[in-house]
């Protein structure tokens, strides 16, 4: 053996303590819903943005499951966890966030209607 010792990833529930860190517009609520659909009330979920600090991983027993978008590119890695990095196209996530402020009515009239910007490029 080459001396290197694995540190233990905690577990919740039966599920490894897991930080995502997502780059915005990725897919991660989908892939948060087939977690939950899959690991039915054993996932503990926490959002950095959303939910109270109180419930990170880390602070709060029961949190296994927690996303990050770790935009300074400086989040702690601490050793009792695993980490799923989703990244997607930027040129599609940015697409996905257009159509989402649109939806959202918060574009207003500071950017062009999606067809408009894009028979523009």
């Amino acid at each position: 053996m080459n001396g290197i010792v694995k540190p233990a990833i905690e577990f919740v529930d039966g599920i490894a303590k897991t930080e995502a860190i997502a780059f915005p517009r990725s897919g991660h609520h989908l892939l948060k819903d087939i977690l939950a659909c899959y690991f039915g009330k054993a996932l503990h979920y926490c959002a950095l943005y959303e939910d109270s600090e109180d419930l990170r991983l880390g602070a709060h027993p029961l949190t296994n499951f927690q996303k990050n978008h770790d935009f300074d590119l400086n989040a702690p890695t601490p050793d009792d966890r695993r980490y799923l990095v989703q990244i997607r196209d930027p040129v599609d996530a940015i697409e996905s966030w257009h159509h989402l402020e649109n939806r959202m009515g918060a574009n207003g009239a500071a950017l062009p209607d999606y067809e408009t910007w894009k028979r523009s490029t």
